[in-house]
């Protein structure tokens, strides 16, 4: 049996530019909800690093379907447990 090969999104007929793909995050966030691409960037962290942290509970998340969605407020809020104060 031949092995189905992928799809490549880039470049599909019809497919928008990338550009128009990716929407920002900010107008994802003011929708409800960031995916894990807009939660990287918003944060500037690699994809794994969100990957690891969302078992360990240090970023709340949502679980809709296999889908992991994130609220930007939530994880903010979350995140400032580990923020560091500076002493002059």
């Amino acid at each position: 049996m031949p092995r189905r090969q992928k799809q490549n999104r880039q470049g599909a007929p019809g497919s928008p530019p990338e550009s128009e793909r990716k929407l920002d995050f900010r107008a994802r966030e003011s929708a409800g909800l960031l995916t894990t691409d807009d939660l990287c960037a918003y944060l500037q962290v690699s994809k794994r690093t969100v990957q690891y942290w969302t078992p360990l509970k240090r970023i709340p998340h949502l679980k809709i379907g296999h889908s992991i969605r994130f609220r930007l407020a939530d994880v903010e809020r979350a995140l400032m447990r580990y923020a560091v104060e500076e002493i002059h």
